[in-house]
């Protein structure tokens, strides 16, 4: 249920767009009755014209059975081209360089040292997006 939050939370923001592509480890199994679940709840709202495209990285997929490769994988989905859709598993990279400076902290120094590290890395993204997108014109 906190999944179907999230994302109907995220889609929020998508109001007026046509498609959204949506990346989940386990999109096989959420999207089987994900709609169901939020028409049965009033927290839970879906913009109606939305197409969505469903996709696994390419990490995960590999993992399932052998019919959610052609079905999920991003390889196979029109316009998404070749993406890892496992960006927050990236991040643990960073994590695991002070993962062992955290180890004899409180419960409450750790979560703020490690909610340090996650600002600074969002800070790091959103800085060289601007970037990137000023280098495209």
């Amino acid at each position: 249920m906190n999944m179907d939050y999230s994302f109907t939370q995220a889609l929020r923001r998508c109001e007026h767009c046509l498609q959204v592509c949506h990346f989940y480890d386990i999109n096989c199994n959420f999207w089987l009755h994900f709609l169901e679940r939020c028409s049965d709840n009033q927290f839970l709202k879906v913009p109606p014209l939305i197409e969505f495209f469903r996709g696994i990285g390419l990490f995960h997929v590999h993992g399932h059975q052998n019919e959610c490769f052609p079905r999920y994988a991003p390889s196979f989905i029109m316009g998404v081209g070749q993406i890892e859709g496992e960006i927050i598993e990236t991040l643990w990279v960073g994590l695991n360089e002070i993962s062992g400076s955290t180890r004899n902290m409180s419960k409450a120094y750790r979560q703020e040292l490690l909610d340090m590290h996650m600002n600074d890395s969002n800070w790091k993204k959103l800085g060289r997006m601007g970037s990137s997108i000023s280098d495209c014109r």
